[in-house]
Protein backbone atom coordinates (compact mmCIF):
# COMPACT_ATOMS: atom_id res chain seq x y z
CA UNK A 1 0.00 0.00 0.00
CA UNK A 2 1.27 3.24 -1.14
CA UNK A 3 1.32 6.66 1.29
CA UNK A 4 0.08 9.11 0.01
CA UNK A 5 1.89 12.68 0.82
CA UNK A 6 1.07 15.08 -2.41
CA UNK A 7 3.83 17.47 -3.32
CA UNK A 8 2.65 20.98 -4.39
CA UNK A 9 1.76 20.76 -7.87
CA UNK A 10 1.13 17.45 -8.16
CA UNK A 11 2.21 13.84 -7.36
CA UNK A 12 1.81 10.00 -8.27
CA UNK A 13 2.37 6.30 -6.36
CA UNK A 14 4.63 4.41 -7.79
CA UNK A 15 5.59 0.51 -6.34
CA UNK A 16 4.86 1.98 -2.65
CA UNK A 17 6.69 5.17 -3.23
CA UNK A 18 5.09 8.79 -3.73
CA UNK A 19 6.54 11.08 -6.62
CA UNK A 20 6.30 14.58 -7.84
CA UNK A 21 5.26 15.33 -11.24
CA UNK A 22 8.97 15.54 -12.42
CA UNK A 23 10.35 12.22 -10.52
CA UNK A 24 11.17 13.75 -7.36
CA UNK A 25 10.49 10.79 -4.46
CA UNK A 26 9.32 11.92 -1.37
CA UNK A 27 9.48 9.78 1.95
CA UNK A 28 7.19 9.57 5.11
CA UNK A 29 8.74 9.30 8.27
CA UNK A 30 6.98 7.17 10.91
CA UNK A 31 5.88 8.77 13.99
CA UNK A 32 6.29 6.51 17.40
CA UNK A 33 3.63 5.91 19.66
CA UNK A 34 4.14 4.94 23.55
CA UNK A 35 4.71 1.67 22.53
CA UNK A 36 8.29 2.70 20.65
CA UNK A 37 9.37 4.10 24.29
CA UNK A 38 9.83 7.84 26.37
CA UNK A 39 11.46 10.44 24.55
CA UNK A 40 13.09 13.75 26.79
CA UNK A 41 10.84 16.98 26.91
CA UNK A 42 11.11 19.48 24.48
CA UNK A 43 12.84 21.84 26.48
CA UNK A 44 15.83 19.35 27.29
CA UNK A 45 16.38 18.87 23.54
CA UNK A 46 17.01 22.89 23.19
CA UNK A 47 19.15 22.61 25.50
CA UNK A 48 21.08 20.04 24.17
CA UNK A 49 21.25 21.26 20.85
CA UNK A 50 21.83 24.95 22.00
CA UNK A 51 25.42 23.34 22.86
CA UNK A 52 26.17 22.19 19.44
CA UNK A 53 28.01 24.25 17.31
CA UNK A 54 28.18 24.06 13.93
CA UNK A 55 28.66 26.49 10.60
CA UNK A 56 25.83 28.81 9.67
CA UNK A 57 23.90 28.68 5.97
CA UNK A 58 21.50 30.53 4.16
CA UNK A 59 19.18 28.10 2.19
CA UNK A 60 17.75 30.40 -0.77
CA UNK A 61 14.83 29.52 -3.49
CA UNK A 62 13.64 31.78 -5.90
CA UNK A 63 10.11 31.93 -8.18
CA UNK A 64 8.57 33.67 -10.41
CA UNK A 65 11.75 36.35 -9.73
CA UNK A 66 10.81 36.77 -5.80
CA UNK A 67 13.63 35.55 -3.36
CA UNK A 68 12.95 33.24 -0.67
CA UNK A 69 15.73 32.64 1.96
CA UNK A 70 16.17 31.60 5.84
CA UNK A 71 19.49 30.97 8.49
CA UNK A 72 19.91 26.83 9.13
CA UNK A 73 22.12 25.05 11.23
CA UNK A 74 20.86 21.64 10.20
CA UNK A 75 22.33 20.73 7.32
CA UNK A 76 24.56 17.71 6.35
CA UNK A 77 26.35 16.40 3.55
CA UNK A 78 24.98 12.97 2.12
CA UNK A 79 27.15 11.27 -0.20
CA UNK A 80 29.81 12.57 -2.92
CA UNK A 81 28.37 10.23 -5.64
CA UNK A 82 26.31 11.41 -6.91
CA UNK A 83 27.27 14.76 -5.01
CA UNK A 84 24.29 15.23 -2.16
CA UNK A 85 23.19 16.83 0.60
CA UNK A 86 20.52 17.54 3.19
CA UNK A 87 18.48 20.34 4.85
CA UNK A 88 15.60 20.57 7.12
CA UNK A 89 13.04 23.34 6.78
CA UNK A 90 9.63 23.84 8.70
CA UNK A 91 7.33 22.14 6.95
CA UNK A 92 4.97 25.67 7.08
CA UNK A 93 7.09 27.82 6.00
CA UNK A 94 7.02 29.45 2.42
CA UNK A 95 10.03 28.64 1.65
CA UNK A 96 9.55 24.95 1.85
CA UNK A 97 6.60 25.48 -0.74
CA UNK A 98 9.06 27.40 -3.09
CA UNK A 99 11.03 24.31 -2.89
CA UNK A 100 8.44 22.05 -3.44
CA UNK A 101 7.64 23.92 -6.35
CA UNK A 102 11.02 24.77 -7.92
CA UNK A 103 12.03 21.55 -7.19
CA UNK A 104 15.61 23.04 -6.06
CA UNK A 105 17.24 25.58 -3.73
CA UNK A 106 20.53 27.02 -3.11
CA UNK A 107 22.43 27.56 0.18
CA UNK A 108 25.33 29.93 1.58
CA UNK A 109 27.73 28.66 4.39
CA UNK A 110 28.09 32.51 6.06
CA UNK A 111 31.93 33.52 6.90
CA UNK A 112 32.82 35.51 9.41
CA UNK A 113 32.18 39.23 9.05
CA UNK A 114 28.76 38.13 7.99
CA UNK A 115 26.40 38.09 11.06
CA UNK A 116 24.81 41.20 10.21
CA UNK A 117 23.23 38.84 6.98
CA UNK A 118 22.85 35.49 9.63
CA UNK A 119 20.85 38.28 12.20
CA UNK A 120 18.93 39.22 8.73
CA UNK A 121 17.87 35.97 7.61
CA UNK A 122 17.44 34.64 10.67
CA UNK A 123 13.98 36.80 11.42
CA UNK A 124 15.11 39.86 12.43
CA UNK A 125 14.67 41.50 9.40
CA UNK A 126 11.53 41.00 7.40
CA UNK A 127 10.98 39.13 4.60
CA UNK A 128 11.31 41.67 1.46
CA UNK A 129 14.29 43.26 3.11
CA UNK A 130 16.49 40.20 4.01
CA UNK A 131 18.38 40.08 0.61
CA UNK A 132 19.69 43.98 1.11
CA UNK A 133 21.98 42.17 3.61
CA UNK A 134 25.29 40.78 1.68
CA UNK A 135 26.45 40.86 -2.12
CA UNK A 136 23.53 38.84 -3.98
CA UNK A 137 23.66 37.59 -7.45
CA UNK A 138 22.46 34.48 -8.74
CA UNK A 139 23.34 31.32 -10.22
CA UNK A 140 22.19 30.26 -13.81
CA UNK A 141 19.63 28.57 -12.18
CA UNK A 142 18.05 31.71 -11.63
CA UNK A 143 18.39 30.95 -7.44
CA UNK A 144 20.32 33.39 -5.13
CA UNK A 145 24.09 33.41 -4.69
CA UNK A 146 25.81 35.28 -1.64
CA UNK A 147 28.94 36.75 -2.84
CA UNK A 148 31.79 36.60 -0.13
CA UNK A 149 30.47 33.45 1.23
CA UNK A 150 32.74 30.42 2.31
CA UNK A 151 30.68 28.04 0.05
CA UNK A 152 28.07 28.69 -2.06
CA UNK A 153 26.29 25.83 -3.34
CA UNK A 154 23.36 25.69 -6.11
CA UNK A 155 21.37 22.23 -5.64
CA UNK A 156 18.49 20.31 -7.98
CA UNK A 157 15.86 18.88 -5.52
CA UNK A 158 16.33 14.90 -5.33
CA UNK A 159 14.66 14.18 -2.69
CA UNK A 160 11.60 15.16 0.26
CA UNK A 161 11.82 13.12 3.73
CA UNK A 162 8.35 14.19 5.33
CA UNK A 163 8.46 14.13 9.45
CA UNK A 164 5.96 15.58 11.91
CA UNK A 165 7.38 19.21 11.88
CA UNK A 166 9.81 19.53 9.25
CA UNK A 167 10.51 18.69 5.36
CA UNK A 168 14.15 17.62 4.75
CA UNK A 169 15.16 18.22 1.64
CA UNK A 170 17.55 16.16 -0.53
CA UNK A 171 19.43 18.03 -2.81
CA UNK A 172 22.19 17.11 -5.76
CA UNK A 173 24.76 19.71 -6.20
CA UNK A 174 25.15 21.42 -9.52
CA UNK A 175 27.05 24.37 -8.90
CA UNK A 176 29.61 25.08 -6.17
CA UNK A 177 31.75 28.46 -5.60
CA UNK A 178 34.74 28.28 -2.95
CA UNK A 179 36.37 31.15 -1.22
CA UNK A 180 39.35 29.82 0.88
CA UNK A 181 40.26 33.54 2.03
CA UNK A 182 36.57 33.67 4.50
CA UNK A 183 37.09 31.29 7.46
CA UNK A 184 33.32 30.78 8.24
CA UNK A 185 30.63 32.09 11.05
CA UNK A 186 29.80 29.87 13.77
CA UNK A 187 27.04 29.49 16.44
CA UNK A 188 27.05 27.63 19.25
CA UNK A 189 26.36 28.35 22.88
CA UNK A 190 23.26 30.74 21.55
CA UNK A 191 26.46 33.38 20.51
CA UNK A 192 28.09 33.30 16.97
CA UNK A 193 32.00 32.50 17.23
CA UNK A 194 34.82 32.38 14.71
CA UNK A 195 37.21 28.80 13.79
CA UNK A 196 40.49 30.09 15.88
CA UNK A 197 43.95 28.63 15.53
CA UNK A 198 44.83 28.79 19.11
Amino acid sequence: MAFKFPFRGGSRAVNGATYSDKGVPRARLPVMDEAGGASVEQVEFIEAMARWTSSIWIVTAEEGGVRYGRTVTAMMPLAPQPPTLLVSIMRDALLAEVIERTEGFSLSMLAAGQAEVADAFAGKVPPPQRFERGDWTQWPSGRPRLGQASVALDCRLSGVIDTESHLVFSGTITCTALTEDYAPLLWGARSYRQVSDD
